[in-house]
């Protein structure tokens, strides 16, 4: 890591954590999106054809047209598996 990404890092970070703890709404937000993104990159990596759309209305529960049953059945484990991840000590009491 470069000096200078590293400044900027540093400046991102201590602006964070001025915002910190976040609103619960905002937390549920960040996990939904983390989950998708997460969800699409590893899929991807496996050779999952689906989109990130594709991928995100599997997560929501929603019908993908056109896709292998398979394919929407890993994306949603996998969803699945990533949403024990915690993000408690973000949440505002």
């Amino acid at each position: 890591l470069d000096p200078q990404t590293g400044f900027i890092l540093e400046g991102k970070l201590k602006k964070l954590n001025t915002l910190r703890p976040l609103p619960r709404q905002t937390v549920q937000s960040l996990r939904e999106k983390f989950e998708v993104e997460m969800t699409y990159n590893s899929n991807a990596i496996a050779g999952s054809r689906m989109t990130r759309k594709e991928t995100a209305m599997a997560v929501e529960g929603k019908k993908v047209r056109g896709k292998e049953l398979f394919e929407v059945l890993e994306a949603v484990k996998s969803a699945g598996t990533l949403s024990g991840f915690s993000m408690g000590s973000l949440v505002h009491s």
